[in-house]
């Protein structure tokens, strides 16, 4: 599986969101970090919008699992 490029923004949100310390919703998310970032995540399947929670997608927690693991460390 080829090594995915996320935004800074991207990063952060999806970062945010596999703490899961407390719920997501899309206009904290756009407040803090833009909605370009979180339309895209959604756009590319690694997010989805229900009612105004954000949650990772099956895809989404794959992408953690794999190329993103270790996001302390960065990728690219």
């Amino acid at each position: 599986m080829p090594r995915l490029e996320f935004t800074e923004s991207e990063k952060a949100i999806l970062s945010d969101l596999a703490e899961g310390d407390k719920p997501a919703f899309a206009d904290n998310i756009n407040r803090e970090y833009g909605n370009l970032p979180l339309n895209s995540l959604i756009k590319s399947g690694y997010v989805s919008l229900a009612g105004t929670r954000i949650f990772l997608t099956d895809k989404g927690n794959r992408a953690l699992e794999g190329n993103l693991r270790g996001l302390e460390e960065g990728f690219v």
